[in-house]
């Protein structure tokens, strides 16, 4: 019988509540940054999309803001002149920032490294928001090496490198203790000069998981930049380099300053890199990693060497000249396997890396999104699973996700069938979870830590399926939430 896999997230009660602050026609606030000037510890601040904020910037130190936007992703454009505080947009030296559905745009400033955001404190998340036509798109660093995180997800980045100086790129992420980008997209360097890259990061440990880093049509440098090492996970990403590059690398590891993050593990793993030019190097490793690369279930669909490092771990990739991978539609970007693809079930168990498992759970979705990544056959495929067929059955998935003792709505995802109830939990838990109501009251437990910044436990129900007139409901509450990920 088909079952429905129901989710909880419990959150103890906070001490105090925090103040939400109201910005656009009608509200308090005229602008954004009037809102957070005024906003205390916690607070939330909601930006009505319908307002106009044309070059609003700020700074602030006020630690656990919230900027969101609503009813829509709010927009700041800032290419009216050079920015005052002569950083960016939002120049932030607080602890514990969020930033949601915001677009930022137009940042220049005198010395040319104008940010949409500037991040100068600890702990950073930056969630379904769109930065483009920026010196930076994010510019960050914490006030101490190895300290705070960063985390990006379900966000776009592009044409962030109007200088050709060589030192914009559409992300720039300092040494902070982890890095994580992941459902997200950044494509499109501009510029006939020296550009910058794609993704460049200093952290000491990065999660690079389930992203499109796409040169497309601009003429970008690297791809992923990790200039100093540390451990580094690059995991089921689509991975293409233009037609124009300025540079012929797509991942450059502790190649340009050696190993000063503490640790050289490298993953790759469950990619496809695809590369549009004539030549060039997939990995660039710097001569002082001696721990050999590992490299597994990658696509290599193009001229070029796989990796520079001799000692390398290459195993089960599919490489140019092993035949074609059949993709869907390339040229649309489309690298879905056609059925008789001869990666399809080829793929083998990566297993573990520095303590954390490498098989990877889910696969990127465009636009900045993801879904869970199933075994279709005998085995994984490499890299992206195969084009879905109505054979394979889905189940789909109901969150409420429960913040200072309200309960709060979010779209709902689909994970594969075969998985165990645990698998699905936490599975579902990765995901993060979805905007619709839960169906039932918890039955069978499974308690997963839950997210740093609520301290959240995930209870999971098993349940049988609603009947007809329950589905139409559910169908009819998620047509009044519009899809939005966290």
């Amino acid at each position: 019988m088909r079952k429905l896999l129901v989710c909880l997230m419990l959150v103890p009660a906070t001490a105090s509540a925090a103040n939400t602050l109201k910005v656009g026609p009608n509200q308090m606030y005229a602008k954004p940054c009037a809102a957070i000037t005024a906003a205390q510890a916690g607070d939330t601040i909601e930006v009505d999309a319908a307002g106009s904020y044309s070059d609003d910037s700020c700074s602030w130190s006020t630690d656990g803001l919230t900027v969101r936007g609503v009813n829509g992703r709010a927009k700041i454009d800032a290419s009216g002149g050079p920015l005052s505080n002569g950083k960016g947009i939002f120049v932030i030296s607080a602890n514990n920032a969020t930033i949601e559905n915001m677009e930022l745009s137009g940042a220049k400033v005198t010395d040319l490294n104008g940010a949409g955001i500037r991040h100068q404190g600890l702990n950073l998340v930056v969630r379904n928001c769109l930065f483009h036509d920026n010196e930076n798109g994010i510019l960050s660093g914490p006030p101490t090496p190895n300290t705070g995180s960063m985390l990006i997800e379900n966000s776009e980045f592009h044409d962030n490198s109007l200088d050709d100086n060589g030192y914009s790129h559409n992300m720039y992420i300092g040494q902070y203790a982890s890095f994580t980008l992941r459902y997200s997209w950044s494509h499109h360097i501009p510029g006939n000069g020296d550009v910058g890259h794609l993704v460049k990061t200093r952290a000491w440990k990065n999660y690079i998981l389930y992203n499109r880093i796409t040169g497309e049509d601009g003429h970008e440098s690297n791809e992923i930049n990790v200039p100093q090492g540390g451990t580094t996970y690059i995991i089921g990403n689509l991975i293409e380099k233009a037609s124009t590059p300025k540079n012929s690398n797509f991942v450059n590891y502790a190649f340009d300053d050696g190993v000063k993050n503490g640790d050289d593990h490298l993953f790759v793993v469950n990619n496809t890199f695809v590369n549009a030019s004539g030549g060039g190097t997939f990995l660039l490793v710097g001569p002082q990693v001696m721990t050999p690369v590992m490299l597994v279930n990658n696509i290599f669909k193009g001229p070029g060497t796989i990796a520079t490092q001799v000692s390398a771990k290459q195993m089960n990739n599919f490489a140019d000249g092993m035949g074609d991978p059949l993709f869907l539609d390339a040229p649309n970007f489309d690298y879905h396997l056609k059925p008789g693809s001869p990666c399809v079930d080829k793929g083998i168990d990566p297993g573990m890396g520095m303590g954390m498992s490498l098989l990877p759970t889910q696969q990127y979705v465009h636009p900045t999104s993801a879904e869970g990544r199933m075994i279709a056959g005998t085995a994984i495929d490499i890299w992206r699973r195969r084009e879905p067929s109505g054979r394979r059955r889905r189940l789909r998935i109901f969150v409420g996700v429960g913040l200072a003792g309200r309960l709060q709505l979010r779209p709902h995802f689909t994970v594969p069938e075969p998985w165990s109830e645990r698998h699905r939990c936490r599975h579902l838990f990765r995901l993060l979870a979805a905007q619709t109501e839960v169906e039932s009251l918890p039955s069978l437990r499974c308690v997963f830590p839950g997210r740093a910044q609520t301290h959240a436990a995930l209870v999971c129900v098993d349940s049988q399926s609603p009947g007809p007139a329950q589905a139409e409901a559910a169908d009819q509450r998620r047509a009044r939430f519009p899809h939005r990920h966290l």
